[in-house]
């Protein structure tokens, strides 16, 4: 290539690069893939940012040319040693700029997200949130037990079935605070004078779910920064839809546990598998089943419930991070409660209730939680794409 032809010609049908050195004091690229020309400063950050193989230094010319040949960045001994990662060599201070800048990222990406959180009140969301969550946890198990229990005993104790589905979902504990054996004891209370109790527990679980879904939705309001709402009655006759559909899905997920564990019993006794291996094989699964149905949960209540419909990557997101959060505060709490605290000896026999009230008030902590980070993410990549737009897909 021919250095002393005038930059932008053609020869051999090839248009020759501009030198990074060429047109001092203007904004430009060097080699089309965004780095800026002109003075000392910039070719030097723009070498720096470009180690590793595209750009080549040429004898007689003011700067840098890129080379799409040469396979290497051919730099001076005083740039310092290199450090060969796959086929691109990178220098040491190019490594640890790229650590710094990274590490500078995460850090303001948590900042955004702490400062969010404070101007939403999340804490104070959380609380109404697992208020009516409380309220609404009442008639859902007399709906649930009253209806299920009559069909529940073909396949077991209803008890037994209904523990087995809450062990995935609630922290193992041990010593004086249990909570499936007091969650044991209500149900087995309610299976017997189920009767009565279906009817009250429908009405109450249709009215006081549909508070639950409008605290929701008008938590997640300010969560995903969304500007107006869907009014009174169109929201009260929205929230008593949300209740249908998570319905179904807790219906989908008690039937799916049902299955697996008659599965198990089939397989035992038709194949004759060992009963330790179907023990293992249906702990995996439940732990699988609990974890893929948590993500659903959310995700449904993430991307359906907003009075906007937000993009599926916020709310897959948004519900990824509430899932592992969720299992990773089980086991925290289920620790915390059984070998710190002593909840015993301060409530008394209100010790389980004030456990399961904090309980609750730590899932809504996480599930608003999890909707600021999805948004602060979405914000921040949002960002990115407008500056690459907007300056010509800057690198």
């Amino acid at each position: 290539m021919d250095a002393r032809r005038p930059v932008g010609t053609r020869s051999g049908g090839r248009r020759i690069p501009r030198r990074v050195g060429a047109g001092r004091g203007r904004v430009g690229t060097c080699c089309g893939r965004g780095g800026p020309y002109g003075s000392r400063s910039q070719t030097r950050a723009h070498q720096d940012r470009r180690e590793g193989g595209d750009h080549r230094s040429e004898r007689g010319g003011s700067g840098r040319k890129f080379d799409p040949g040469g396979g290497r960045h051919r730099i001076g001994a005083e740039r310092g040693p290199l450090y060969s990662f796959g086929s691109r060599p990178v220098s040491a201070g190019h490594v640890a700029s790229t650590l710094s800048s990274r590490f500078a990222r995460l850090r303001k990406f948590w900042a955004r997200v702490y400062q969010k959180s404070a101007n939403d009140k999340i804490f104070f969301m959380a609380g109404a949130i697992s208020y009516n969550l409380l309220i609404a946890v009442v008639p859902l198990f007399l709906l649930a037990v009253g209806v299920w229990g009559y069909v529940l005993p073909a396949f077991g104790e209803p008890s037994e079935v209904i523990i087995g589905l809450l062990e995935n979902y609630i922290p193992e504990m041990e010593g004086e605070i249990d909570l499936l054996a007091e969650i044991e004891s209500g149900i087995n209370d309610v299976v017997a004078s189920r009767a009565g109790y279906s009817i009250v527990g429908l009405l109450l679980f249709i009215w006081l779910s549909s508070r639950l879904v409008t605290t929701l939705r008008i938590a997640l309001l300010d969560v995903f920064d969304l500007a107006a709402d869907r009014g009174v009655v169109r929201g009260k006759i929205f929230d008593l839809e949300v209740v249908v559909v998570v319905g179904a899905l807790a219906l989908s997920n008690v039937l799916l546990t049902i299955f697996l564990q008659s599965l198990g019993g089939w397989g035992t006794e038709l194949l004759g598998i060992p009963e330790d291996l179907l023990g293992s094989t249906e702990r995996v699964l439940a732990t699988l089943l609990a974890l893929v149905s948590t993500w659903a949960m959310f995700a449904v209540v993430y991307w359906y419930v907003p009075v906007r419909r937000i993009s599926w990557r916020t709310a897959w997101m948004a519900a990824t991070v509430m899932a592992v959060s969720y299992e990773v505060m089980k086991l925290g709490f289920g620790w915390y409660v059984t070998s710190v605290a002593d909840y015993g000896s301060t409530y008394g026999n209100f010790a389980t209730v004030v456990v399961l009230l904090f309980w609750i008030y730590y899932v809504a902590v996480g599930f608003v939680l999890s909707g600021e980070v999805a948004q602060v993410y979405t914000v921040q990549e949002a960002g990115k794409v407008q500056s690459q737009t907007a300056f010509g897909g800057l690198a």
